[in-house]
């Protein structure tokens, strides 16, 4: 009588075939995943336990020779195949984990070359790899065996890594297993010492405090900033510490909401660009490309360009978001156009908040006005390079000019010099009063000169737009427009936000302006006594 194994064989004789069919099915998982997971490591990273500088498809090489590998693959064959995913992410994840630096560059940082003719270990001692030790001495006792930091991580004599780099370093933050922030300028846990800390004015900074998930501050002597008397596990996120989250938004200007729970996008534009109003890049151009991961955009590397790279940042935003709080700006213009900020420090500005004394209009006779908004001058208005021209929502510049539909304009009927403020550098700054016929009186403080002139009476001739040299534009979503209620007229006499548009000349029967840069946010208000008059005479569907 034969063995009851081989009995249970004979009787069964497809059970070690459909063995080997699903184990061939977890192998073919596990490549699977592995190579997701491999896609998503930096181009490359330091092996904490050598200090070799490693190619991330190598990595991939090592796991499978590893041991870690081997018990995998044992494991598999052990347990259900519905727990193979789970086991095969969790061994992956753990394998593949990674720690990455944020810090202030210094002057002695390691860079890519040094470290393929050496190895992180034995470089020669300096400021910058003393910094680096130290990073990979703090990676390790969190329990990472790789690490990856922007000195010595990119080869950046290659143009094209440094463009794959720009583009994916917002997602190599988002995919590390920690974020470690060193710290050079603080040496004790203090909030003003913190907030004075260049980390937080440095442009590429911003992303990666937005960007990693898990987030550990470190002083410059490497003890953690956040003092936890049972020590610290890597899994510990200094982001999620409400009061140091606090003190993070006010040093860094940004509300406490996105520190732990923020998404790439095209949505706030102007918040987002606020944020970076108060940082600072080595290079002109990385002050476009930092930002870039930010609005999950990406534009092409052009070192040289200088604020060009602000300017197609813009570009790319007009492209993919209808939202033109990105014209909610004051200073100094693009040259590409001027309705785009040279600069993010255009957006420092406050959120709105009309002007003290300024106030709604409440004695409008409801009963006479038009109902809606049928008092605006619905128009297309034309932007020539360098000038204002709008778009229509989602579309880009083209020859350096921008197709704006305004929400309504008003057409200057007298603009008064009230004060020149001159500057050894021959850019004095001028105060103006502008009147319109529909509006209250509007102060604004610019650096060019503009041509002074007025006339008498309601001419409507002279107020149209054809004939306005100067004409103020609202927008529909300038600040003061979200409180605008179609069906509530008293809202039409709340205070907005305006643009001042200057008319060059008319080409093909087009109009075409430019923005006249200022200093300040131009605030407007409709007057009660005109209002009547203007819904009855400027109305035009």
């Amino acid at each position: 009588m034969p063995p009851m194994d081989t009995k249970q064989e004979l009787m069964d004789p497809l059970s070690n075939g459909q063995q080997l069919v699903d184990l061939n099915d977890g192998k073919e998982l596990l490549a699977q995943l592995l190579e997701g997971r491999s896609a998503e490591l930096p181009t490359r990273l330091i092996d904490t336990k050598n200090g070799v500088l490693v190619e991330s498809y190598k990595i991939v090489d090592l796991f499978k020779n590893s041991q870690e590998y081997a018990n995998l693959t044992q494991r598999l064959q052990s347990v259900a195949s519905s727990e193979w995913t789970d086991l095969i992410r969790s061994s992956i994840g753990d394998y593949f984990s990674y720690a990455t630096l944020s810090h202030r560059w210094g002057n002695s940082e390691p860079l890519h070359t040094d470290l393929q003719a050496s190895t992180t270990y034995a470089l020669p001692s300096s400021p910058g790899v003393e910094k680096l030790l130290g990073f990979c001495a703090l990676t390790r006792e969190r329990g990472f065996r790789w690490a990856w930091s922007d000195t010595c991580c990119i080869d950046r004599t290659s143009s094209s890594e440094v463009q794959e780099s720009i583009n994916s370093m917002f997602h190599w933050y988002r995919a590390s297993g920690l974020t470690i922030v060193y710290l050079a300028d603080v040496a004790v846990s203090s909030e003003g010492v913190l907030k004075r800390s260049e980390w937080f004015r440095r442009g590429w900074t911003l992303q990666e405090l937005l960007a990693p998930r898990t987030v550990q501050f470190y002083k410059s002597d490497w003890i953690p900033y956040i003092f936890r008397p049972d020590g610290i596990l890597a899994k510990d996120n200094d982001k999620a510490v409400p009061e140091f989250a606090q003190l993070l938004s006010e040093a860094a200007r940004v509300d406490a909401k996105y520190l732990t729970n923020f998404t790439p996008g095209t949505e706030n534009v102007r918040e987002k660009l606020c944020w970076a109003a108060h940082r600072a890049t080595t290079k002109v151009e990385d002050m476009a490309y930092c930002l870039s991961g930010i609005f999950g955009i990406f534009i092409p590397v052009l070192y040289g360009e200088k604020d060009r790279a602000f300017s197609r940042l813009q570009e790319e935003l007009l492209k993919q978001s209808d939202d033109v709080s990105l014209f909610d700006w004051v200073g100094e213009p693009s040259k590409l156009n001027s309705c785009l900020a040279s600069h993010p420090r255009c957006f420092h500005e406050p959120h709105w908040a009309p002007e003290d004394g300024v106030a709604a209009v409440a004695d409008c006779p409801i009963g006479r006005v038009v109902t809606g908004l049928s008092y605006l001058i619905r128009t297309n208005l034309n932007i020539y390079r360098r000038l204002l021209i709008g778009p229509p929502p989602g579309h880009a510049l083209v020859n350096g000019r921008l197709r704006l539909t305004p929400h309504a304009y008003f057409a200057i009927k007298s603009v008064k010099l009230n004060a020149e403020t001159p500057s050894d550098t021959g850019n004095g700054r001028y105060c103006y009063t502008l009147s319109t016929i529909a509006t209250n009186p509007v102060t604004i403080i610019t650096p060019e000169k503009l041509e002074e002139y007025s006339f008498d009476g309601l001419s409507i001739i002279k107020a149209n737009l054809v004939y306005a040299r100067y004409t103020l534009v609202r927008l529909g979503n300038l600040p003061g427009m979200e409180t605008l209620d179609e069906q509530d007229p008293h809202s039409l006499g709340k205070p907005f936000a305006a643009l001042l548009l200057e008319q060059q000349r008319t080409e093909r029967a087009m109009q075409l302006f430019r923005r006249i840069p200022t200093t300040t946010r131009i605030t407007v208000q409709l007057k009660a006594a005109f209002f009547i008059e203007i819904c009855e005479t400027l109305a035009v569907e």
